[in-house]
């Protein structure tokens, strides 16, 4: 991907950080599922404007990735999910309606209420 648009990342960083936890549970959900690949959620636009409703998303694992792009490698993506390490990482994709994306990786922090209990 040659071309980014850093305003249209920076509105899509800036909901994904409003929603992080309904990204991170159906990232976490998706690996529990399906093994290491990429939470994907089809923007309406890239304005991100509050959503009407609940936030759909798809789950692709690597290996559906990967045989998507054979012969065609995209570098960021797969290079993202050769480099992720589930399950305290997710790679987040925002695919528009012109279908160009814009991607990222998050650290999944556990914090103490979601910690399992010592023995």
């Amino acid at each position: 991907m040659g071309f980014v648009d850093r305003e249209r990342y920076n509105r899509f960083e800036q909901f994904l950080a409003k929603h992080l936890r309904v990204f991170v549970d159906g990232a976490t959900r998706g690996f529990e599922a399906r093994g290491p690949g990429v939470l994907v959620y089809h923007a309406p636009d890239d304005q991100f404007n509050a959503p009407t409703g609940p936030l759909q998303f798809d789950y692709h694992p690597k290996t559906q990735v990967d045989a998507a792009h054979q012969g065609r490698r995209d570098e960021l993506l797969q290079g993202m999910l050769d480099r992720y390490q589930p399950p305290g990482e997710a790679v987040i994709v925002a695919i528009y309606p012109d279908n160009t994306y814009d991607i990222t990786r998050v650290v999944i922090q556990r914090t103490e209420a979601n910690a399992p209990k010592p023995n």
